[in-house]
């Protein structure tokens, strides 16, 4: 008896547990066509819809019970499958130098780290407290167990191999990522112990598609797989469809780096990287060592860097598999620890960080977005190649950050200064430098300089600096020089220019101007010659009109000589000078022109509008400018004495009056100064928005606001007291809020013309229908309470409301553990 009773007891412990034990499975439609997504409920699928997963059209992913699987089972139309696992990718590992000659380039300005580009780590989850990851993420740590990855702040990594792959990519403190400037959004898809379901794994690449151009993701980097491919496996061992997946991220110009595995097969890889989109990554030793033993799988004796390291899992088929350092590398490990680990795991963020840069390299430098077979040609033809002579023979490519950046740059150097310039006039047999300066994003690989007469080169030199000068003097004749820049991807510029010797030379030293609002202007001009001079001249035009000619003697081989010249009307005016030498030669300059202008400028004011009041504090202030000389400068000054440059421009003010205007000075030296306008910023309401209105005085004052159309179009924060009131239309219908009850939490109102009645709590946004049709008309939000007056927020709004799908439960079961013990109750009754 005592036996029955035991046995009794253990089977009340242990049936439960039984009856509890879960597993994970896919739930797929065997005809797709025939039975659609509308048509899974819990009634058909016979268990609760919060054990499904994830859902992917006519498959789903869900935790059972063996009891609720077994009974799925007897559906004809429907077949279950266990979810398949991938493991993350683990090995021991060595530190590596970063590629810092990229990070030092610049494009307009900016340095070439990765900055702006998002690197989406598909992983165990990522330590965001890590000294070296602080302000790194885009959002908390999102969980990919649920359907849409929610994001979760109290996630955190419980493996610490999603900690240290994104360090590798993008760490930015004491260690430093090979991206140190990407952001990082952290997709969990893997638990403690390093599985990964695949229908998470699906879930996390669905939303970094799906969010893409929200955060800029341009790489997504999984450290993951299982099994073993000699092929491409498209859809094969594939229920999630893993496939789909990465193919919509490739069609969204999202590189999909995946680690190819540790397992040292030289005829297969695993998947996901075998999936024929994915861009497959194995790794290299980044260091010497006298021996490596991969526990479990292979030892490497005397290893070089940059050998390939023996547990990497290649094959012949799959030759553009990208090979790059992970063995060993220190990076970030969670609770601010650092490990070194290797293996593909650790090569895969490697080459992403590389594709990020690479990526935001094309952007700034041609406004490109790379498309995966442009990143892969760039990755692939950019490479050295390395010999795989102890497994497949194949010639692999060894990734380089620098040769990567260096192949994908085809634009040319761009020429910064070459002097003489154009059309410059020098003197016979005089000593003269000739410049060239040349600037490229990456490299310049090499400066030529070249001159030649009419009919032959007769200088030639060429330099590996960014700059050159020689120093040449010259027969009289004309001249071609050119300046030549190229770089190491044979990207070349050539710009010539054209110069002339002569025995005389002549230049216009001032005005340097072409605008002046001084009637009387001086007129400087030089002269060189290589015998004596005897005289230069200066000849002035008015509209084509000789208005003076004076000719003065002069000696010497070296002279400045002054003009004065009275300007009479507000006009353009040409003007040279010529000098003559002892021989009979002469130089004349080219003619300049210089505009008499004694008129300030127009200025009107185009924004803000005078006595604007706004709640806005970014304020773009903008005008016109009109005159005949260019516009030189113009600044925006504000009353309270500050002044800023325009042109139109955007600032940030704080709550106030300004009496602001503008001040423009043109070209010849003209100011004008225009009108004064008022411009008031509110942004802390203390009254209502349209207006105001109370009730007789034999009555407790009630105070009523309104309201505007377009304020309750753009929203409005209202500050409001118990019993106050309003106003406000929308499609032309009035409508009206009164405040009932404060509470700290939570505010009670009327929406009188619905009517109904509505509890609004902080902080948390509520739409309304008004009119009953199929879309929410009106948002409020109670956003604080300071001395029993709240801010209530109120826009108009026009957004579908969500349709929700009916799901009809199944009918109560009884509980089975209940069952269980009225049977031994009964029992025992009997025995006893």
């Amino acid at each position: 008896m005592k036996k029955i009773i035991i046995f009794a007891m253990l089977l009340i412990l242990i049936l439960p547990l039984t009856l509890a034990q879960e597993q994970r499975v896919l739930i797929k439609y065997k005809d797709s066509n025939s039975i659609g997504i509308k048509s899974i409920t819990s009634s058909t699928l016979e268990f609760p819809k919060e054990k499904i997963n994830h859902d992917f059209g006519n498959i789903k992913s869900a935790t059972l019970s063996q009891e609720e699987i077994n009974k799925l089972k007897n559906n004809p139309n429907i077949e279950i499958i266990p979810e398949p696992i991938k493991k993350l990718f683990l090995q021991d590992s060595i530190s590596l130098t970063n590629s810092t000659n990229i990070w030092e380039k610049q494009i307009n300005e900016i340095n070439l780290t990765g900055k702006s580009q998002t690197i989406c780590i598909v992983d165990s989850g990522t330590d965001f407290t890590h000294p070296d990851l602080t302000q790194k993420n885009l959002t908390c740590n999102r969980d990919c167990s649920q359907t849409d990855c929610p994001e979760d702040c109290s996630l955190n990594d419980e493996n610490g191999h999603g900690t240290h792959v994104a360090g590798i990519a993008a760490a930015n403190g004491n260690l430093k990522g090979i991206a140190k400037d990407a952001n990082l959004i952290s997709m969990v898809v893997c638990n403690s112990t390093g599985s990964c379901p695949d229908s998470d794994i699906r879930e996390a690449i669905d939303w970094c598609v799906s969010n893409s151009e929200t955060y800029n993701i341009s790489v997504i980097s999984m450290s993951l797989g299982s099994g073993s491919y000699s092929n491409y496996c498209d859809g094969v061992d594939d229920p999630s469809d893993i496939t789909n997946a990465i193919n919509s991220a490739v069609a969204k110009n999202i590189t999909v780096t995946v680690a190819t595995g540790n397992e040292a097969y030289t005829n297969s890889i695993a998947s996901p990287a075998c999936i024929e989109n994915s861009t497959r990554i194995a790794d290299l030793y980044a260091k010497q060592y006298i021996t490596a033993n991969w526990t479990g799988t292979c030892v490497d004796y005397n290893t070089q860097i940059g050998q390939i390291v023996c547990h990497a899992n290649r094959a012949s088929f799959f030759s553009d598999i990208l090979f790059t350092y992970g063995a060993l590398i220190n990076s970030t490990y969670p609770s601010n620890q650092y490990e070194t680990l290797g293996g593909t795991s650790m090569a895969t963020p490697m080459a992403a960080g590389m594709i990020a840069i690479l990526k935001q390299y094309k952007e700034l430098d041609s406004s490109i977005k790379l498309t995966n077979s442009q990143t892969t040609e760039i990755l692939v033809n950019s490479s050295e190649k390395i010999n795989d002579a102890e497994g497949t023979n194949t010639n692999f490519s060894k990734l380089n950050l620098w040769n990567i950046i260096t192949y994908a740059d085809n634009e040319a150097p761009n020429i910064t200064y070459m002097s003489p310039e154009n059309d410059t006039n020098i003197l016979e047999n005089t000593q003269t430098n000739f410049t060239c300066n040349a600037t490229d994003s990456i490299q310049v690989s090499n400066i030529t300089i070249q001159i030649s007469n009419s009919t032959e080169i007769i200088f030639n030199q060429s330099t590996n600096e960014n700059s050159l000068t020689i120093n040449q003097s010259f027969t009289k004749g004309n001249y071609n020089w050119s300046c030549i820049a190229k770089d190491n991807n044979s990207n070349a510029k050539t710009q010539t220019n054209i110069f002339t010797v002569s025995p005389v030379y002549t230049q216009i030293i001032s005005p340097t101007q072409n605008y002046t609002n001084q009637n009387t202007t001086e007129f400087n001009c030089s002269s060189e010659s290589t015998t004596n001079l005897t005289n230069i001249t200066f000849n002035i035009y008015e509209n084509n009109t000789l208005l003076n000619s004076t000719t003065k003697n002069i000696s010497s081989t070296t002279n400045y000589t002054i003009f004065n010249q009275t300007l009479p009307n507000e006009t353009i005016y040409n003007y040279n000078c010529i000098a003559f030498n002892n021989e009979s030669y002469y130089w004349q300059t080219e003619n300049k022109s210089i505009t008499l202008d004694q008129t300030k400028p127009t200025i009107t004011l185009t924004s803000p509008t005078n006595e604007t009041r706004t709640q806005t504090k970014s304020i773009l202030f903008d005008y016109t400018y009109s005159d005949s000389s260019p516009e030189q400068n113009c600044t925006l000054n504000l009353g309270n004495s500050k002044t800023y440059s325009l042109p139109p421009k955007t600032i940030t003010l704080e709550d106030g009056t300004y009496n602001w205007n503008i001040s423009c000075t043109d070209e010849a030296g003209n100011t004008q100064t225009s009108q004064t306008r008022l411009l008031t910023i509110y942004t802390q309401t203390s009254s209502g928005g349209g207006g105001s209105s109370s009730s007789s005085s034999k009555e407790p004052q009630i105070t009523e606001y309104t309201l505007t159309e377009n304020q309750t179009k753009i929203g409005e924060i209202q500050k409001l007291k118990e019993k106050e009131i309003i106003n406000f239309k929308i499609s032309s219908t009035e409508h009206k809020i009164t405040l009932n009850k404060i509470e700290d939490e939570k505010i009670e109102i009327t929406l009188e013309s619905t009517p109904k009645n509505i509890t609004l709590y902080k902080n948390f946004p509520q739409k309304i229908n008004l009119d009953e049709d199929e879309t929410y008309d009106l948002e409020l939000i109670y956003l604080s309470n300071q001395n029993n007056e709240v801010q209530l927020f109120i826009k108009e709004i026009n957004e579908a409301i969500p349709t929700k799908e009916i799901i009809q439960e199944p009918e109560e079961k009884q509980n089975i553990f209940k069952k269980i013990i009225e049977f031994f109750k009964r029992l025992f009754q009997k025995i006893f």
